[in-house]
């Protein structure tokens, strides 16, 4: 039998949570109520129609009804006093796409790499003008505001306020080609990159004066280089390919800042992977500081916030205290911890080592969803914080096997992790 699907339900939610954090003020209370009723008023007709109860509805259906049954409408917070930390700022999570963003960085890599040489640029667009630094830099910082308008007129669509930008929503190459734009936009890490492309070309000479056919070094310049290295906003730590008699090496853009050797060993690395001494200088550097450093500022922004730890049914303040006490003694300190505002059906919760920061999805602020799954989910994240990140044979990885082991010393691991495929599952049928 075809599940029952009522449209407007869960938007008539996230309506309710911007408003109820706004504030409701007196001239918006009667029509506030009036939406509210009307929905559950519908929802419980059309359940009555076809003889079911609403908890038969689809998931993200139930939970948005429970949500605005939950809200009591006799003592609606007034302006000013909007309880924000009790009703947390959402929207749907519709994605955001932005047309030719990873064209476009692509461009960008193809003009980083022609200022590095000092050659122009190839685009035939602006051939006729020598490509400056000051271009270049003026180049990102446009295509930048160009991206954070697209998502601050997404954010004004959905109502929002500011919580959080929707940068989150941007498919996964756009995200990274945005972070990486935006991590550019500033004048001192431009630089920085220009620096560690110079050292990469420098490298890569020097890698054809010890190959066999080192005497044709001399005949080789710059720009015929059969080594062509680019860094960029990967999850890995280097990519390498030969294609056409040229080896095209994509780095991880923390490498930029990093000393001559290491970029030596990188191009090393990259052309054999079977040099092990090399990889290895390589693993050490990315396990340090200065490594982890730029890392960081590349990952998801946060944004400018508030952070809100209550939300309508858990306090996460109080869910971190618990499983902190239980699982690690008390020897996690206390992060950031706020929810998000869009609804999510499979990333329910995210770690941001560069702010410290704990974020659970508020699909898990709600009646329906039994307490032990939001502490697995808090307990998840904060293994991410004890544990951090494991570089692994040119890659970073957050869910290794020791982080496995440690996830299902969690009491009611199976239980938690059947729910939340469930939870998942639900969202497929929609």
């Amino acid at each position: 039998m075809p599940r029952l699907r009522i449209t407007g339900v869960v938007r008539a939610m996230n309506r309710a949570r911007v408003a109820l954090s706004d504030g409701i003020a007196p001239n918006q209370t009667k029509a506030f109520r009036e939406m509210v009723t009307t929905t559950l008023v519908a929802v419980e007709s059309i359940c009555r129609e076809h003889r079911l109860s609403p908890e038969k509805l689809p998931a993200p259906t139930y939970r948005a009804y429970l949500y605005l049954k939950s809200i009591d409408l006799d003592h609606l917070p007034p302006p000013g006093k909007s309880n924000s930390a009790n009703y947390a700022q959402t929207h749907a999570s519709t994605p955001v796409r932005i047309k030719n963003l990873v064209a476009a960085s692509k461009q960008i890599q193809t003009r980083l790499a022609s200022l590095a040489d000092g050659a122009r640029t190839p685009d035939k667009r602006i051939r006729s003008t020598p490509l400056s630094q000051d271009n270049l830099l003026q180049q990102i910082q446009e295509l930048v505001a160009g991206v954070e308008a697209v998502l601050a007129k997404a954010d004004a669509q959905e109502g929002a306020k500011g919580a959080l930008q929707p940068a989150i929503l941007l498919p996964k190459p756009s995200l990274r080609a945005y972070l990486w734009l935006k991590f550019l936009s500033k004048p001192a890490n431009l630089n920085q990159h220009l620096r560690g492309l110079k050292a990469a070309v420098q490298a890569s000479l020097a890698y054809f004066s010890h190959h066999p056919m080192a005497k044709l070094t001399s005949l080789i310049s710059p720009h015929s280089l059969p080594i062509q290295v680019e860094f960029a906003n990967i999850p890995a730590l280097f990519r390498s390919r030969k294609e056409k008699g040229i080896w095209r090496i994509i780095a991880h853009e923390s490498f930029t800042g990093a000393p001559y050797k290491v970029i030596e060993a990188l191009v090393y690395a990259a052309v054999d992977t079977r040099n092990k001494r090399r990889l290895k200088e390589l693993r050490a550097y990315a396990a340090g500081k200065d490594f982890n450093k730029i890392a960081k500022a590349l990952e998801t922004p946060v944004g400018e916030q508030t952070h809100q730890a209550a939300g309508r049914v858990y306090n996460l303040r109080e869910i971190f205290e618990r499983v902190n006490a239980v699982y690690f003694n008390g020897a996690i300190d206390l992060p950031n911890l706020t929810w998000n505002r869009t609804i999510t059906h499979r990333k329910l919760g995210h770690y941001q080592p560069a702010t410290d920061t704990v974020m659970i999805s508020i699909t898990l602020d709600s009646p329906s969803v039994p307490t032990f799954v939001v502490e697995y989910v808090m307990y998840h994240e904060l293994l991410h914080k004890k544990l951090g990140l494991k570089v692994s044979k040119g890659r970073r990885y957050a869910h290794t096997a020791e982080f496995r082991r440690q996830e299902r010393l969690f009491e009611r691991y199976e239980e938690a992790e059947s729910y939340l495929k469930r939870l998942s599952a639900e969202s497929d049928k929609l």
